[in-house]
Protein backbone atom coordinates (compact mmCIF):
# COMPACT_ATOMS: atom_id res chain seq x y z
CA UNK A 1 0.00 0.00 0.00
CA UNK A 2 1.13 3.25 -0.73
CA UNK A 3 1.89 6.25 1.96
CA UNK A 4 -0.80 8.44 0.45
CA UNK A 5 -3.30 5.59 0.66
CA UNK A 6 -2.17 4.50 4.44
CA UNK A 7 -2.73 8.30 5.16
CA UNK A 8 -6.10 8.49 3.33
CA UNK A 9 -7.45 5.22 5.11
CA UNK A 10 -5.40 6.46 8.44
CA UNK A 11 -3.62 3.12 8.57
CA UNK A 12 -0.06 5.32 8.22
CA UNK A 13 1.78 4.81 11.80
CA UNK A 14 2.69 8.68 13.27
CA UNK A 15 6.57 9.50 11.97
CA UNK A 16 8.30 11.53 9.72
CA UNK A 17 6.71 10.11 6.09
CA UNK A 18 9.02 10.67 2.81
CA UNK A 19 6.96 11.01 -0.75
CA UNK A 20 8.57 11.75 -3.76
CA UNK A 21 6.25 14.64 -4.18
CA UNK A 22 3.32 16.63 -3.09
CA UNK A 23 1.59 18.22 -6.10
CA UNK A 24 -2.19 19.86 -5.78
CA UNK A 25 -4.20 16.61 -7.17
CA UNK A 26 -2.48 15.09 -3.92
CA UNK A 27 -3.31 17.95 -1.80
CA UNK A 28 -6.90 18.08 -2.74
CA UNK A 29 -7.64 14.19 -2.27
CA UNK A 30 -5.93 14.61 1.31
CA UNK A 31 -8.22 16.88 1.76
CA UNK A 32 -11.31 15.59 0.34
CA UNK A 33 -10.76 12.52 2.96
CA UNK A 34 -11.09 15.19 5.59
CA UNK A 35 -7.24 16.25 6.78
CA UNK A 36 -6.20 19.29 7.04
CA UNK A 37 -2.62 20.10 4.97
CA UNK A 38 -0.53 22.39 6.54
CA UNK A 39 1.75 23.25 3.44
CA UNK A 40 5.15 24.68 4.76
CA UNK A 41 7.81 24.98 1.40
CA UNK A 42 11.24 24.88 2.34
CA UNK A 43 14.50 25.28 1.33
CA UNK A 44 16.41 22.18 2.41
CA UNK A 45 19.80 24.45 2.88
CA UNK A 46 17.94 27.49 4.60
CA UNK A 47 19.67 28.75 8.08
CA UNK A 48 18.62 27.45 11.11
CA UNK A 49 16.86 30.48 11.55
CA UNK A 50 14.82 30.50 8.12
CA UNK A 51 13.73 27.01 8.96
CA UNK A 52 12.77 27.98 12.66
CA UNK A 53 10.45 31.51 11.89
CA UNK A 54 8.73 29.74 8.52
CA UNK A 55 7.84 26.88 10.79
CA UNK A 56 6.87 29.06 13.44
CA UNK A 57 4.67 31.48 11.33
CA UNK A 58 3.17 28.09 9.26
CA UNK A 59 2.34 26.57 12.67
CA UNK A 60 1.01 29.28 14.79
CA UNK A 61 3.55 28.82 17.24
CA UNK A 62 3.32 32.03 19.73
CA UNK A 63 5.30 35.16 19.00
CA UNK A 64 7.61 34.20 22.64
CA UNK A 65 8.47 31.01 20.48
CA UNK A 66 12.39 30.64 21.38
CA UNK A 67 13.90 30.51 17.73
CA UNK A 68 15.91 27.31 18.43
CA UNK A 69 15.90 23.19 19.05
CA UNK A 70 14.63 22.86 22.22
CA UNK A 71 11.83 25.73 21.87
CA UNK A 72 10.78 23.86 18.10
CA UNK A 73 10.68 20.33 19.88
CA UNK A 74 8.55 21.97 23.16
CA UNK A 75 5.97 24.11 20.27
CA UNK A 76 5.42 20.61 18.35
CA UNK A 77 4.48 19.03 21.65
CA UNK A 78 2.64 21.77 22.91
CA UNK A 79 0.44 21.46 18.97
CA UNK A 80 -0.17 18.27 19.81
CA UNK A 81 -2.33 18.98 23.35
CA UNK A 82 -6.01 18.81 23.03
CA UNK A 83 -6.92 22.28 23.04
CA UNK A 84 -9.51 24.16 21.03
CA UNK A 85 -6.96 25.90 18.39
CA UNK A 86 -6.66 26.57 15.19
CA UNK A 87 -2.94 25.61 15.41
CA UNK A 88 -3.93 22.17 17.37
CA UNK A 89 -2.83 18.90 15.46
CA UNK A 90 -5.65 16.24 15.61
CA UNK A 91 -3.81 12.95 15.83
CA UNK A 92 -4.70 11.59 12.30
CA UNK A 93 -6.74 14.52 10.83
CA UNK A 94 -4.06 17.37 10.29
CA UNK A 95 -0.97 16.58 8.03
CA UNK A 96 1.92 18.63 8.34
CA UNK A 97 3.79 18.56 4.88
CA UNK A 98 7.34 20.04 4.07
CA UNK A 99 7.69 20.35 0.19
CA UNK A 100 11.36 21.22 -1.76
CA UNK A 101 11.63 23.96 -3.31
CA UNK A 102 13.76 25.80 -5.39
CA UNK A 103 14.25 29.48 -4.78
CA UNK A 104 10.52 29.38 -3.24
CA UNK A 105 8.54 28.86 -6.69
CA UNK A 106 8.55 25.37 -8.09
CA UNK A 107 8.67 21.84 -6.36
CA UNK A 108 12.07 20.24 -7.22
CA UNK A 109 13.81 16.47 -7.22
CA UNK A 110 14.76 15.18 -3.75
CA UNK A 111 17.29 17.20 -2.89
CA UNK A 112 19.81 16.24 0.13
CA UNK A 113 18.78 18.71 3.29
CA UNK A 114 21.50 20.81 4.63
CA UNK A 115 22.59 20.28 8.29
CA UNK A 116 19.86 23.12 9.93
CA UNK A 117 16.89 20.96 7.46
CA UNK A 118 18.49 17.24 8.51
CA UNK A 119 18.30 18.40 12.70
CA UNK A 120 14.90 19.80 12.59
CA UNK A 121 13.46 16.53 10.72
CA UNK A 122 15.00 14.76 13.26
CA UNK A 123 13.61 16.52 15.79
CA UNK A 124 10.03 16.82 13.88
CA UNK A 125 10.41 12.60 13.54
CA UNK A 126 10.90 12.03 17.10
CA UNK A 127 8.48 14.54 18.19
CA UNK A 128 5.43 12.98 15.42
CA UNK A 129 6.44 9.56 16.53
CA UNK A 130 5.93 9.70 20.46
CA UNK A 131 2.83 12.18 20.38
CA UNK A 132 1.28 10.03 17.19
CA UNK A 133 0.79 12.32 14.33
CA UNK A 134 1.85 11.93 10.51
CA UNK A 135 4.59 14.57 8.97
CA UNK A 136 5.43 14.28 5.44
CA UNK A 137 8.61 14.99 3.83
CA UNK A 138 8.27 16.04 0.07
CA UNK A 139 11.03 16.07 -2.41
CA UNK A 140 13.97 16.02 0.56
CA UNK A 141 15.80 13.23 1.36
CA UNK A 142 14.33 12.46 4.85
CA UNK A 143 11.60 10.63 6.49
CA UNK A 144 10.79 7.17 6.18
CA UNK A 145 10.90 5.26 3.20
CA UNK A 146 7.95 3.99 2.41
CA UNK A 147 8.65 0.41 1.35
CA UNK A 148 10.59 -1.01 4.07
CA UNK A 149 9.42 1.74 7.09
CA UNK A 150 13.71 2.71 6.91
CA UNK A 151 14.73 6.41 7.95
CA UNK A 152 16.36 8.10 4.57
Amino acid sequence: MTPLLSLLLNDLPPGLWHLDGFDPVRRHLVEAFGHRVVLIDIDPGASKLELLDLVADRLGFPHWFGRNWDALNDALFDLTTPYDTPSSIGHGDDLIVFRAVDNASEPTGNLEPGAAAATMFDIVAQVADEAGFCVVVAGIAAGRNPTDGSHG
